[in-house]
């Protein structure tokens, strides 16, 4: 864990350093979030563009999304595409610790093609959606996701360490794996198309590097934390990321999990404080994180 404030960066680890190597899960969401925000600024899409204007949708009910519903899990799509072959993964998942995301751009475009939506304009939050998100951006973009990434977020920020695996055959050898709530080791999460949604793995370091550049207003695509819908009294929404209000103060925030890893980053930008948790092992919560980062931030 990394707790980041004027002074600079204080951390600790438990069998772990600097540059170990963790799946961020679902934080990764938040890298797609922002680059909403750029691809707005550089003129290629618009916050209210279809995907069908960069995806082969076209007559069908996700085709007429928005890529801000998207952004902001108000889609009407599902967590999940619910077909056979995502529910056979789950269940490969459960038993065995697979990787239930093996799926290339062309499989999930058919997910999404017959993936229906529901309650559209109301808070549902979805990997699918976000994935599908990312991939429409790379299309705009003429790249790839990963690519997309890299350009635009990491490398500017330096941060060397972050990238992600299309295929369990971009894994190096030594990749490092983590357990589930049991203890169980887990496949690592190579997960193809899902990637947007999911799919980069980091170091604490790195991710240290982007919660300061968040702090700093720095880092790529910072329109991307503006709460721009309400979902309850203490919770607002940005693109990807959460602003959670606990005691007059807003904590700008997303956590991540896969099989293996989970982890959690807090942004309090009131008092330019920021706390990053990432463990080899599922199964981690929010609120030890906003408590933790409150202890030090009033010591």
């Amino acid at each position: 864990m990394a707790y980041v404030d004027s002074t600079g960066v204080q951390s600790a680890h438990l069998g772990s350093h600097d540059a170990g190597e963790y799946e961020i899960g679902s934080m990764t969401k938040t890298f797609t979030g922002a680059l909403l925000a750029v691809a707005i600024d550089r003129g290629e899409v618009r916050a209210d563009s279809r995907l069908g204007d960069f995806l082969p949708v076209q007559g069908t009910q996700v085709a007429n999304a928005t890529l801000e519903e998207l952004a902001g899990h108000r889609s009407g799509l599902f967590e999940f595409a619910i077909t056979p072959g995502m529910l056979a993964g789950g269940v490969m998942w459960q038993l065995f610790g697979d990787n239930p995301f093996t799926f290339d751009r062309d499989q999930l475009i058919q997910q999404a093609r017959v993936a229906p939506l529901t309650g559209r304009g109301t808070f549902r939050y979805s990997t699918l959606g976000m994935a599908l998100l990312g991939q429409a951006l790379a299309s705009a973009a003429g790249t790839d996701y990963a690519s997309l990434v890299h350009d635009r977020i990491t490398d500017p920020l330096g941060m060397d360490g972050t990238w992600i695996p299309a295929t369990a055959a971009d894994l190096p050898a030594d990749v490092s794996v983590g357990v589930d709530e049991w203890g169980r080791p887990q496949d690592p999460w190579a997960i193809g198309a899902y990637a947007p949604g999911g799919g980069a793995r980091s170091t604490i370091s790195d991710m240290t590097t982007y919660a300061q550049a968040l702090l700093r207003n720095q880092a790529p695509g910072m329109a991307a934390l503006q709460p721009r819908w309400d979902d309850g009294p203490t919770l607002r929404r940005g693109y990807a990321w959460a602003v959670f209000s606990q005691d007059g103060v807003d904590y700008t925030m997303h956590s991540g999990g896969t099989g293996g890893f989970s982890g959690t980053i807090v942004l309090d930008r009131e008092h330019s404080v920021a706390i990053v948790v990432l463990q080899d092992a599922a199964g981690a919560k929010e609120s030890p994180v906003i408590d933790l980062l409150v202890e030090m931030r009033d010591r």
